[in-house]
């Protein structure tokens, strides 16, 4: 036991323990402290690169998002559900243009049609409060809502003439 004292063992020792069957030394070298140091440390760093992967792929899903909620429907598509959603009158004039944005609006699911009043009665009458004709939907509401939150207020492919075009050469402008 003087011997162990002595020795400069005692400072590699973390525990004694004596019993019945004799003395135990419980002895944690310091490499083995090291290792566990070591791993902890790859493991935190391992941690972060997860967490930077994470973070790159919820802003992508945001992107992409947003790309989606912004083109989902054309400007002038969005123009008609942001008037048929205002309190305000929606006066039209019928041409074929409209008659298709309507269409996809409703095959959308962001508008429906009073029973009787679709897209043929528009055709018919050529003029009028589109409000009496169509309404727009709880979706549709829900879509307008998610541009809000999203941050997304421009109307895409807006030109001078107030119209969404869908092709620049129907703006007049020429790109250089």
């Amino acid at each position: 036991m003087i011997l162990l004292f002595n020795s400069g063992l005692l400072d590699n020792i973390d525990d004694i323990s004596i019993s019945g069957t004799g003395i135990a030394l419980r002895r944690l070298k310091q490499e083995v402290r090291d290792d566990i140091n070591k791993l902890q440390d790859e493991q935190i760093a391992e941690l972060n690169t997860q967490q930077k992967r994470i973070d790159l792929l919820q802003e992508q899903q945001s992107a992409t998002l947003q790309f989606l909620v912004r083109y989902l429907i054309d400007g002038n598509e969005l123009k008609h559900l942001i008037k048929l959603n205002s309190q305000e009158e929606f006066n039209f004039k019928f041409d074929d243009d409209l008659a298709m944005e309507l269409k996809h609006l409703r095959a959308m699911g962001f508008i429906n049609n009073f029973v009787g009043k679709g897209i043929e009665k528009v055709q018919q009458d050529r003029e009028g409060d589109l409000k009496n004709y169509f309404h727009i939907t709880e979706e549709g509401k829900s879509y307008l809502a998610l541009r809000k939150t999203l941050g997304i207020n421009e109307i895409p492919g807006l030109g001078e003439d107030g119209r969404w075009h869908r092709d620049i050469r129907d703006s007049g402008k020429i790109l250089n």
